[in-house]
């Protein structure tokens, strides 16, 4: 199963002016047990009535231009002096590739890396996410010397809002720090404690920025998607679909929106439509089933 995100202006409503704001999720190749029709596409939208100046949300990778040092740095991050030795990187990446092969054993320790990345003036009155799809297996994210958030486990996805750490000018770009510390050692607290592979150190797959209308898809649980989908009950010829949208509003307003569910086989053929009045309290997150 793979999800994409593409959340767009693509309406009007209402009268003067009023913007009609449709996120959209497609989940595709949703396969169900026994069913003789695979590939089906399901298709969520949210439309949102107000004054919103909606936009897309964006979501980019930053893998290139990172540094990186092997080795913990006493002072990090408030310590960010010339003197640490930094080496220039593209994530994926692990401090691991080359002595996994030595007799003497890889080393399990710990690792920092670092980049620069410049906000616009725009970004303010966005959600931004700094979104890891995997790192091994201690994480602590800073931006600009401030820590944003700290992971443990080195074989699931995670986010964390930086927002509000990130700095900004009237206008024009600013750079921000992002600083990563990483730790793979041994711990009996954090399985697996054995297996038949490596236990990579490092940024070993994608890093993303995610950019937020302020009514979005929720990516704050467990770096989801702020969707669920689940087939309650499945035959031969056919399946249950229930949807579940867990909705952000991060406005001072509150907003009604539609929620529409779609499914499409494989050749865009509409198969079934739900739409879901809901209403969203300002500065909350909701369910809608």
């Amino acid at each position: 199963m793979r999800l994409i995100t593409d959340d767009r202006i693509n309406a009007t409503c209402g009268h003067q002016g009023k913007r009609r704001k449709i996120l959209r999720l497609y989940i595709e190749n949703l396969t169900f047990p026994d069913m003789k029709k695979p590939g089906l596409l399901i298709l969520i939208l949210i439309g949102c009535f107000g004054f919103l100046a909606a936009q897309p949300t964006l979501k980019q990778t930053i893998n290139s231009n990172w540094e990186f040092h092997k080795g913990d740095v006493p002072g990090l991050p408030a310590n960010t002096n010339g003197s640490i030795k930094w080496e220039t990187i593209s994530l994926p990446h692990s401090w691991n590739t080359v002595d996994v092969n030595q007799d003497t054993g890889y080393y399990r320790g710990i690792g920092w890396y670092k980049k620069t990345i410049y906000a616009p003036a725009s970004w303010r009155k966005k959600s931004i996410y700094l979104y890891f799809e995997g790192a091994n297996q201690v994480a602590e994210v800073y931006i600009n010397g401030k820590l944003a958030g700290k992971h443990i486990g080195g074989y699931t996805a995670f986010s964390f809002d930086i927002g509000k750490l990130l700095q900004y000018n009237s206008d024009g770009l600013t750079a921000n720090q992002i600083l990563v510390k990483l730790d793979n050692r041994a711990n009996e607290n954090i399985p697996p404690l054995d297996a038949d592979f490596t236990f990579f150190g490092g940024i070993y797959r994608d890093v993303y920025l995610i950019s937020a209308d302020p009514v979005h898809f929720n990516v704050d649980v467990n770096a989801a998607s702020g969707v669920r989908v689940k087939a309650p009950a499945v035959s031969g010829d056919e399946a249950d679909v229930a949807v579940e949208s867990s909705i952000t509003n991060t406005s001072a307003a509150k907003l009604k929106v539609v929620v529409s569910s779609s499914i499409e086989d494989s050749q865009g053929n509409l198969i079934k439509e739900v739409a879901t009045n809901a209403t969203l309290s300002p500065g909350n997150t909701t369910l809608v089933i």
